[in-house]
C-alpha cells in the first residue's frame, strides 16, 4: 500500500513538473516577464549587489511610488536566494519555479489526502498538474507561483487545525499567511476566511484565533520599516494605486483595455510631475478615488462584474502568445482558447458539485469546505475590476482543485452506487424470469 502511495505521488510530481518544463521549452524564445517583472528583479538585484532594498526600475504599478513601497520583500528575497551574486537570471528562475510547481503539486496531494482521503488527494494533485493557467504563468518572473504556495499552505494548515483543534496549527497558519502577505499584500483579506471558518465550527476555542497574533507579529516589522522610511504605515501602497488608476479612472471614463492604459499614462504623468511625498500622494489618491467611485458606482459594479468573470474564466491567451513569442494567427485557437475553456468549465462544475454534495451529504467536513470556498472567493474578488484577468486566478487554483477533486470523488461514488443498483435490478429481473419459467 505504501509503495502505491509513493508511486502516485511521484506520478503527480512528474506530471506537474513535466507539463511546466514542457511549456518552458516552448517559451524559451519569450522574455519570462510582464510589467511587474522589472520591479521585482530590480529589488532582487539590489539585494544581490549591496544588500539594500531600493531600485530605480519600474515598480510594476502606476503612481510613481518607490518600488520598495509597492513591493514587499517576499518575492525579491526568493529571487535573491536562488540566483547567483551576478544578478537575476530569468531562465533559471523559470526553471526553478517549474520544479517548485511539481513539488507543490505533490504537497497539495498529500495535504488533500490528510484532509479527506487518498483518492481526493491524488485527484487534487493531478488537477493542479494539468491546470493551464498555472502552467503558462509559472515561467514568468512574477510572484504568483510563490504566493500560491504560501497562501495555500496557510489555508491547508488552518484546515488541519479545524480537524485536529491543535493551537500550534493555528499559529503556523498565521505565520504562513503572514509570509503570503509579504509576497503579495492582498493576502491580508484572507483573514476573513480564517475567522469565518473558525466561527462556523461547533466547538470554538479562543486558542484557534492564534493565527491573528502570529500574522500580526510577522507583518508588523515591515510596516514599521515603511513608516520609518516613507511615513506610510502599510505593507504596500499597491492597493491605493490600483484603486485610483484602475477602478476609479476606469469608472470615471468607463474605459477598459488599451483605452484605460492610455488614460492612466496621462494621469500618471500629472502625478509624477508633482512634488508630493509618498504619504501625501497616497492620501490624495485615496480621497480622489473614493470621490469618483461614489459618483460612478453603477459603472464600478459593471466593470467589477466583467473583471470577475474574466478572472474566473480567462484562458490567458495574451500571456500565452507573449510567452511563446507568437501571434494570434500562428497557433490554432483550439489549443489556447477552446481546450482551456473546456478545462476551466470542468473545474468549476466539479467544484460546485463538490461543495453541494459536501453540504447536503457530509461528503467532506463543512467547516473545511467553508474555509476553502471563502478562501477561493476572497482570492478572486480583489480582481473584480478592469484590471481583472486570468493571472489573478493562479493563487485560487489550488483551492479550486481541492473542491473539484471532492466533486469528482462524489461523482465516482454516485456512479458506483448507480451501477450497483443497476446490477442488482438486473439480477432481480433474471431471478424473477427463472421463477416464472419454473
Amino acid at each position: 500500500m505504501a509503495s502505491r502511495i509513493y508511486l502516485a505521488l511521484i506520478l503527480v510530481f512528474a506530471a506537474a513538473a513535466g507539463t511546466r518544463l514542457a511549456f518552458l521549452y516552448f517559451a524559451a524564445s519569450g522574455t519570462f516577464s510582464n510589467p511587474d517583472t522589472d520591479g521585482y528583479q530590480g529589488l532582487a538585484d539590489s539585494l544581490l549587489s549591496n544588500w539594500t532594498y531600493a531600485t530605480d526600475k519600474a515598480a510594476g504599478a502606476p503612481g510613481g511610488f518607490p518600488a520598495d513601497l509597492q513591493r514587499p520583500p517576499g518575492y525579491p528575497f526568493f529571487l535573491y536566494l536562488i540566483n547567483p551574486s551576478s544578478g537575476v537570471n530569468r531562465a533559471w528562475v523559470a526553471f526553478v519555479q517549474s520544479m517548485l510547481g511539481g513539488v507543490f503539486a505533490a504537497f497539495l496531494a498529500i495535504m488533500a489526502a490528510r484532509l479527506i482521503n487518498l483518492t481526493v488527494g491524488i485527484i487534487t494533485g493531478l488537477f493542479y498538474a494539468f491546470d493551464w493557467i498555472t502552467i503558462i504563468h509559472t515561467p514568468i518572473v512574477i510572484a504568483e507561483t510563490l504566493y500560491a504556495i504560501a497562501l495555500t499552505g496557510a489555508v491547508v494548515v488552518f484546515a488541519l487545525y479545524i480537524r485536529n483543534q491543535k493551537p500550534s496549527f493555528s499559529v503556523l497558519a498565521g505565520v504562513l499567511l503572514g509570509a503570503a502577505a509579504l509576497i503579495k499584500p492582498v493576502a491580508q483579506v484572507q483573514l476573513g476566511a480564517f475567522v469565518l471558518a473558525w466561527a462556523v465550527q461547533t466547538k470554538r476555542r479562543l486558542s484557534g484565533l492564534a493565527f491573528i497574533l502570529a500574522f500580526a507579529l510577522l507583518i508588523t516589522p515591515w510596516m514599521v520599516r515603511n513608516y520609518r522610511r516613507h511615513q506610510v504605515y502599510a505593507l504596500s501602497v499597491v492597493a491605493t494605486s490600483n484603486l485610483y488608476f484602475y477602478i476609479a479612472q476606469g469608472a470615471g471614463y468607463d474605459l477598459q483595455g488599451e483605452d484605460l492604459n492610455q488614460r492612466i499614462s496621462v494621469v500618471e504623468a500629472d502625478w509624477n510631475a508633482g512634488s508630493l511625498s509618498p504619504v501625501e500622494k497616497k492620501e490624495a489618491m485615496a480621497e480622489e478615488a473614493w470621490k469618483i467611485i461614489r459618483h460612478r458606482w453603477p459603472t464600478v459594479i459593471k466593470q467589477a462584474f466583467n473583471g470577475f468573470v474574466r478572472t474566473c474564466l480567462g484562458t490567458g491567451r495574451e500571456t500565452f502568445f507573449g510567452s511563446v513569442a507568437a501571434g494570434g494567427g500562428e497557433i490554432s485557437s483550439f489549443w489556447h482558447t477552446i481546450l482551456p475553456l473546456m478545462q476551466i468549465g470542468l473545474m468549476w462544475s466539479l467544484a460546485i458539485a463538490g461543495v453541494t454534495m459536501s453540504w447536503r451529504t457530509g461528503l467532506a467536513p463543512r467547516p473545511v469546505v467553508c474555509l476553502f470556498v471563502v478562501a477561493v472567493l476572497l482570492a478572486l474578488l480583489p480582481s473584480a475590476a478592469p484590471l481583472g484577468y486570468s493571472r489573478f486566478r493562479v493563487h485560487a487554483v489550488p483551492g479550486l482543485c481541492f473542491l473539484a477533486a471532492i466533486g469528482a470523488w462524489g461523482l465516482m461514488i454516485f456512479s458506483r452506487l448507480m451501477f450497483s443498483r443497476w446490477q442488482n435490478r438486473k439480477q432481480e429481473n433474471v431471478r424473477q424470469e427463472n421463477i416464472v419459467q419454473r
